[in-house]
């Protein structure tokens, strides 16, 4: 696994393209965080049933500060992403 113990931000991954992303780099290990004004909920339990690690969190993607407190704080009260803080 390419990925393993690495953590993958994919914005808009509520959509095709980003669930097809988002699916690939799960399967290579990656923990999963898809940002995205629609729900991705869809996603997650898809990359979970495979027995993966995904959260959504509704944002937007244009609002980059957002973002980043967004998956600052879900490694905070989560603790399922674990590397490096910037």
């Amino acid at each position: 696994m390419r990925f393993e113990n690495k953590s993958v931000i994919i914005t808009g991954g509520g959509g095709k393209i980003g669930k097809a992303y988002a699916i690939g780099f799960a399967r290579e290990g990656a923990k999963v965080a898809l940002p995205d004004i629609a729900s991705a909920d869809h996603v997650v339990k898809a990359i979970r049933d495979m027995g993966g690690m995904a959260i959504s969190m509704a944002r937007d993607a244009q609002c980059e500060f957002g973002d980043i407190i967004s998956v600052r704080r879900s490694n905070k009260h989560g603790r399922w992403m674990k590397g490096k803080r910037r």
